[in-house]
């Protein structure tokens, strides 16, 4: 059975940050393995998702209790904005942050915010 905190709740969380115009429009980038070339090396697929969300900070309470560097990160994500479940790994693109590559994804109770912890890559393409 779903949540009652699942569902409605998540789309009234999202529809009020998107009154406050908070959500920036952003591009997941998810690789995955299709095969092998001749020499045996991965041929990736590239699929792209587009969602909405905000990039902040940790505070340094939370940096120094759990060990992240000072370089990275926290990617929030409303998930009605998203079609798929964002995973480590996976590379998002915010304007005015560029690209950076998912360390960590956790979702909350109503799963209507996924926050990510993650750092800056190059462009992939």
């Amino acid at each position: 059975m779903t949540s009652i905190l699942q569902g409605s709740l998540a789309s009234k969380i999202h529809k009020a940050f998107q009154r406050q115009g908070i959500p920036i429009a952003g591009t997941l980038r998810r690789e995955t393995a299709g095969g092998q070339d001749e020499y045996g090396d991965p041929i990736f697929t590239v699929t792209t998702y587009d969602f909405e969300g905000f990039v902040d900070d940790f505070d340094d309470m939370t940096r120094a209790a759990a060990g992240i560097p000072q370089s990275d990160r926290r990617v929030n994500i409303f998930s009605p904005s998203l079609s798929i479940e964002p995973r480590i790994d996976d590379k998002v693109l915010v304007p005015g942050f560029g690209w950076m590559k998912l360390r960590d994804v956790r979702v909350d109770p109503a799963k209507a915010l996924w926050q990510a912890q993650a750092y800056a890559v190059d462009d992939p393409s």
